[in-house]
């Protein structure tokens, strides 16, 4: 014999309250993204996450066609705070555009974080690609010199050093990879390098400016229902069970726990 039991809300309470940037709810989150800069309201106090990338640089161009290829630009740095407590009043967020070298930030109240923007890839020159941009964590890649194609480098990431270029017709100096994060409810990719643009090879191209690194972002999710404990037990018999939970810990971080037991 079995049994179905579902839906027992043991408490329930709101959560924090906020505006600002593009709004998306998820689960029991609210997410506020903000891809250029702006105002973040805080009208209910509460614990927040809040992710920041600070802007890519710029690829660097060619001077000529026949000449080098530009480096890519560098990735901004990238950081994640958990369980940050902001209480009520407006916080200003600052997001750099693509090779402004401004950084993504966030400030009010006891909250002052900031990434820094990523640097510019080199322009390319007559018989020398480019070198990749760098940021403060990675390096950009050496571009290539007297090899024809002279590729540029590729911009360092958040997660690694760009890549060198490497004289091959057919290849284009990748970037350094950046990070996942999942704070909007999907994991999504940021803080990558740019790619080293191609140099000219006369059967094939003329050459390529590099491209730029990934654009900054401030990302902020919050709980929206705290202190709710949902209980959904979907079978019981004499093999064991399943308990399912949804719940928010002291801290008024939404939490999802799945527990099998049998």
């Amino acid at each position: 014999m079995g049994f179905t039991w579902t839906n027992s809300f043991v408490s329930s309470e709101d959560g924090a309250n906020a505006s600002g940037g593009t709004t998306s709810t998820y689960d029991y989150f609210r997410v506020h993204t903000f891809s250029s800069s702006g105002t973040f309201t805080v009208s209910t106090a509460g614990y927040f996450d809040i992710l920041l990338v600070g802007a890519g640089g710029s690829g660097g161009s060619i001077g000529h066609p026949y000449w080098g290829g530009g480096g890519g630009g560098a990735s901004g740095l990238v950081y994640q705070y958990a369980n940050v407590y902001m209480s009520a009043g407006d916080y200003t967020v600052t997001v750099g555009s693509i090779g402004s070298g401004t950084a993504s930030s966030i400030v009010g109240g006891s909250i002052n974080y900031s990434a820094a923007a990523g640097g510019n890839g080199q322009n390319g020159t007559y018989w020398y690609g480019g070198n990749g941009g760098s940021n403060a964590w990675y390096s950009g890649g050496l571009g290539c010199e007297w090899s024809s194609p002279d590729q540029g480098g590729g911009g360092g990431g958040a997660g690694a050093a760009g890549n060198g270029g490497s004289g091959q017709v057919v290849y284009d100096a990748s970037g350094g990879p950046g990070v996942y994060s999942s704070i909007t409810g999907t994991n999504e990719y940021y803080g990558y390098g740019g790619t080293g643009g191609r140099g000219y090879t006369p059967q094939y191209w003329s050459a390529y400016n590099g491209s730029p690194g990934a654009p900054g972002y401030v990302i902020i999710r919050y709980c929206i229902k705290i202190g709710t404990t949902t209980f959904s037990l979907v079978s019981f018999n004499s093999d064991g069970y399943t308990l399912s939970v949804n719940h928010s810990n002291s801290n008024n971080i939404c939490k999802a726990f799945i527990w099998a037991i049998g």
